[in-house]
């Protein structure tokens, strides 16, 4: 288990790029408030390799998280757990903007190319 300061570490902490600007990802997860979950702060990672694909969706404050495990290497199960977390959580009255979204998208598929 980790500890509140370990799991701060891991999940807020994003030194700057290399360019002086705010990094968007704590230690590989996708970190920071979502507005399709209502705003809350959320962690996201996903990945895959032949056969395989996974996705963990955290809210830290609500100590809940939804997992979607596939034994099919398919995109789709990366949108399936966005909507299971958006049922789990709430969807919250806003969406991430086009650029938010294809950002988000952008990060967790350079993770599920990574073989």
């Amino acid at each position: 288990m980790l500890s509140k300061e370990g799991c701060e570490t891991l999940w807020g902490f994003r030194p700057p790029l290399t360019t002086g600007k705010p990094s968007k990802w704590a230690f590989g997860w996708a970190a920071g408030p979502n507005k399709k979950f209502g705003g809350r702060y959320s962690v996201a990672m996903n990945g895959g390799t032949i056969g395989v694909a996974s996705t963990i969706i955290i809210i830290p404050k609500s100590g809940s998280a939804v997992i979607a495990l596939c034994n099919l290497r398919k995109p789709p199960v990366y949108a399936i757990a966005r909507e299971a977390a958006k049922i789990v959580f709430g969807a919250g009255d806003q969406s991430n903007t086009q650029e938010e979204e294809d950002q988000i998208q952008e990060h967790l598929l350079e993770g599920a190319n990574a073989d």
